[in-house]
């Protein structure tokens, strides 16, 4: 049996680095999809712990959070009233692990690379940070941007008004002017074409090289946080519509919703069936690729919260009072909706918000019995017979494959052909990037390194 390469790949650096990175940044990797590999809490979640966020007077906002391979959870504190600043980590069990002050700030995002264990916060200027909280470099010229994101090959995308692309070590590879919008955060695709919506309402598809490709003007539109990347469509949330505009520039379709007080919060989601899934008016909505209507869950009334929904390894969809299986059947309800600032899932499928209640911010874990024995919950998950060591990989590349396969740079070339069995590769001659390695119904990504 032959299968077709897809070039265009779904998922970014969450899914390329699944075995180690559940949510690196906004919308859990650089397209937004909010699509992680794992597979997320079956039961009613309950309290696992809480870390209380706050001062004296209790007014502390909770920003950004992400977590990393090891279950490490990062997220900026701002303290608007007394003009301060903190960059905290705790561990999977809600303990400190340390905290770096911060100078003034709002709208504070970290953003992670568990590849290399660095991690990027904008407050000082835009700063590179081990994991464990010590700082490699610092850009002085870059700050307050507001938004960064992380390509799949690592690159940074450092953005407000003007575009600027980094290498990993904070060498600037292109820097433009888009006048882009601050409060939008753009998108970038696995081909690392950037899209990105400017202060006159102008979405901007950029490449790779900073060079403008086409505009889609939305006219009087006004809309939510970010765009979404689909494997040929964007997604864009605005006023009473759910856009989906093809990868040249074209409109494919919209949805009209009807206008409500909450009317176009969330950013639209993206299952690896290509689905959407996006919240408006109390509706969770799920859309097919040609714009009809799956289905759509009336559930309790939320809080405003302009975060998007998430979804599991199995297309199961997860917002704090509801879990959806893929055809919108629920297979729990929990009636908690509370000021949540955004809610994120670990490797373990445990859910973990920033929750706003009483004047005081904290950060709280929930699971259930049936995901958070690590024992049971690995033991349950079905083991891949597709191997292939080390990853990341430099001059050798050891695959097994249960069937015959085929390995493609991520531009969809295709290196070589295999049959099933064990390899030994050489691969000093190859170039750096990310390659997919596909047999049967499996893939995985990996990326070389010289």
């Amino acid at each position: 049996m032959k299968y077709s390469f897809l070039v265009i790949l779904l998922f970014s650096i969450t899914i390329l680095y699944s075995d180690q990175l559940c949510w690196s940044q906004y919308g859990a990797d650089s397209r937004h999809t909010s699509n992680i590999d794992v597979n997320g809490i079956l039961k009613i979640p309950s309290l696992e712990w809480k870390y209380s966020v706050y001062d004296s007077n209790g007014n502390w906002i909770v920003q950004g959070l992400i977590n990393d391979g090891e279950g490490n959870i990062y997220f900026a504190a701002v303290d608007d009233g007394n003009a301060e600043a903190h960059f905290q980590s705790i561990d999977r069990d809600g303990k400190l692990r340390w905290e770096k002050a911060l100078s003034v700030g709002y709208k504070i995002y970290p953003v992670l690379d568990d590849y290399r264990k660095q991690v990027y916060i904008d407050a000082d200027g835009l700063t590179a940070y081990t994991i464990n909280g010590d700082i490699i470099w610092t850009r002085d010229d870059l700050r307050r941007m507001n938004n960064i994101l992380i390509s799949e090959s690592g690159n940074l995308y450092f953005i407000r008004g003007r575009i600027t692309k980094l290498t990993p070590d904070g060498t600037t590879i292109w820097q433009k002017d888009y006048k882009i919008h601050y409060e939008k955060c753009p998108a970038v695709d696995s081909d690392e074409t950037c899209y990105a919506i400017d202060e006159n309402n102008i979405l901007n598809c950029i490449d790779s090289l900073g060079e403008l490709k086409w505009t889609f003007n939305l006219g009087t539109l006004t809309g939510t946080k970010s765009v979404s990347i689909g494997d040929s469509t964007i997604f864009y949330a605005c006023d009473k519509n759910l856009l989906c505009i093809r990868k040249d520039g074209t409109e494919k379709w919209r949805y009209g919703f009807e206008r409500t007080e909450y009317d176009g919060q969330g950013t639209p989601s993206i299952t690896s069936e290509g689905n959407v899934v996006f919240r408006n008016n109390n509706y969770i909505y799920c859309f097919k690729p040609d714009g009809s209507i799956k289905f759509q869950w009336d559930s309790v009334e939320r809080y405003y919260n302009a975060y998007p929904i998430i979804i599991d390894k199995e297309n199961r969809i997860y917002e704090m009072d509801v879990c959806l299986d893929k055809d919108g059947n629920p297979l729990w309800e929990n009636n908690t909706s509370t000021a949540d600032r955004n809610l994120i899932m670990d490797k373990d499928g445990r859910l973990l918000r920033a929750n706003y209640q009483l004047n005081v911010y904290s950060v709280e874990c929930f699971t259930s019995s049936n995901s958070f024995s690590r024992t049971v919950f690995t033991s349950s998950l079905p083991t891949p017979s597709l191997s292939i060591s080390p990853n990341p990989f430099s001059t050798h590349l050891s695959v097994s494959l249960p069937s015959s396969g085929a390995i493609y740079y991520l531009t969809g070339q295709l290196i070589m052909n295999m049959s099933k069995g064990k390899h030994s590769i050489d691969t000093s001659k190859w170039r750096e990037g990310v390659y997919i390695v596909k047999s049967g119904k499996e893939t995985k990504r990996l990326v070389k390194f010289n």
